[in-house]
């Protein structure tokens, strides 16, 4: 029975399937752990919970790259998850925050994307351990979602990662999409205007550091917030540092060693749900904006480079409905375009062009049970309950099609995660590239194969 691996960066969970009656301990290079069983449907599954990879990020160790954990004499009690990263609990975007990606300006130690590197080293502990779980560390595939997508093709883009691992699903976001990334320049302003928040001392950069760290980790989530600008979601974001990032995503994009299987794709209505928490006029009603909303939102979202292409964009999108809703659906039609569909197809263009092979999607069913508007529509995120198999559970409501659905769902993912190409039942799925630009379309019905996804707009945001 052939067996594989998922490092889920949503943020990242250890899945391992065993196939045999293995015992509940197991002995990694680390030490002993216990686990459990865990119902699953109508079986069981053995699970590993909380097993450290790295030392905690406190003291001095915080904004640090960060150091293996210490092995451990014993069996370690693996039956409960560890302590969550800390978050904000009001926070609606908390992956990129201060703890994982601040950099300091001339500091070697605070270079940024301790976060990534974080994520590495689990990664690296998965290839050291899986065999000892049944897994094979030569099939490991990483799965992210939204900013766990941003982490998972930084992953692929980095000579340091992109070798310990085969494959990876991006789900509604690449690193080359407008923001995803910083330079070390705007991270350092960031930085020093954190310190002067927090009356930190920020001309030398050792002093920073000593005094960041030792700020109470609740005010440092707080006050990260205080600076950002404008639309910005997140106050400090992967940056390109030289070391995991040796060059910038796009360059990166382009290099010959991008010889992975990659499976991508986006929902119909990717944008719908940032509008609302960040546009004035969207709400939980209808929001039906105005043009001055609607140029608002433009603004907010594209700044004022836009405005030379403003009949350009007017043309293109004017089209879109005739009803009351056509202000609101214009920008959403607009911000899903230029920072999820076509950056995922020119990311897709690219990375097959150096050598790999890419796999795209286009999700397009509503579930049953979202409780947003309808205007919304299939909305970001909101393809991931089905790929988990929430409509499984029957006391949730999901519609057969749906629960049948989602059992497609997860035979794709598996099927990609074991051989590479997430087709099923003798039809593969074609591959992507510049020339054809194919994908699938996934919803309650049968998949249907199509090219083109949004070739006219694209054209205009590439």
């Amino acid at each position: 029975m052939a067996t594989f691996s998922f490092l889920l960066l949503l943020p990242y969970v250890l899945s391992v399937s065993l196939a045999a009656e293995d015992e509940l301990i197991v002995t990694t290079k680390s030490g002993q752990v216990q686990g459990k069983l865990l119902p699953v449907l109508d079986g069981e599954v053995r699970a590993f919970l909380g097993i450290p990879y790295a030392k905690p990020p406190v003291e001095n160790l915080r904004f640090r790259p960060p150091q293996p954990a210490d092995p451990w004499q014993g069996v370690k009690d693996a039956t409960n998850y560890g302590n969550s990263c800390f978050q904000l609990r009001d926070t609606t975007f908390p992956d990129f925050q201060v703890f994982g990606f601040l950099s300091l300006p001339n500091n070697p130690n605070v270079r940024g994307n301790a976060g990534l590197m974080d994520q590495r080293l689990a990664i690296q502990w998965v290839v050291d351990n899986i065999a000892a779980f049944g897994g094979d560390p030569s099939q490991i595939t990483l799965f992210g979602e939204s900013a766990g997508s941003i982490s998972v093709g930084l992953h692929v883009l980095s000579p340091g990662s992109n070798v310990l691992f085969k494959r990876a699903v991006m789900q509604s976001f690449v690193p080359t999409a407008p923001g995803a990334t910083f330079d070390l320049e705007e991270t350092w302003k960031r930085a020093i205007k954190l310190g002067t928040l927090l009356d930190c001392p920020t001309s030398a950069p050792a002093e920073l550091e000593t005094c960041l760290q030792r700020v109470n980790a609740s005010q440092l989530a707080v006050a990260q917030f205080g600076v950002l600008s404008n639309l910005e979601s997140y106050p400090f974001f992967p940056v390109v540092d030289g070391v995991f990032l040796p060059d910038t995503p796009k360059a990166l994009l382009n290099s010959k060693s991008n010889t992975k299987e990659l499976l991508l794709g986006v929902n119909k209505n990717e944008a719908s749900y940032f509008l609302v928490y960040a546009v004035p006029g969207y709400d939980l009603g209808d929001s039906l904006i105005s043009k001055k909303q609607l140029l608002y939102g433009l603004d907010l979202f594209f700044g004022k480079e836009i405005e030379p292409f403003a009949s350009t964009i007017t043309d293109l999108y004017s089209s879109v409905t005739a009803d009351s809703g056509r202000f609101r659906d214009f920008l959403e039609k607009t911000v899903s375009d230029a920072v999820f569909n076509c950056p995922v197809q020119k990311f897709s263009a690219s990375y097959e062009q150096s050598g790999g092979k890419p796999f795209l999607y286009y999700f397009q069913h509503r579930s049953s049970t979202n409780p947003w508007p309808e205007w919304m529509g299939v909305m970001h995120g909101y393809e991931i309950e089905f790929v988990f198999g929430l409509p499984l559970n029957a006391s949730l409501g999901y519609t057969e099609e749906e629960v049948n659905m989602s059992k497609r769902f997860m035979k794709y993912w598996a099927t990609f995660a074991r051989t590479g190409n997430p087709g099923t039942d003798g039809q593969p799925w074609p591959m992507f590239t510049p020339e054809n630009k194919k994908y699938i379309t996934l919803d309650t019905q049968a998949p249907q194969f199509k090219s083109n996804l949004r070739a006219e707009e694209c054209m205009f945001w590439d």
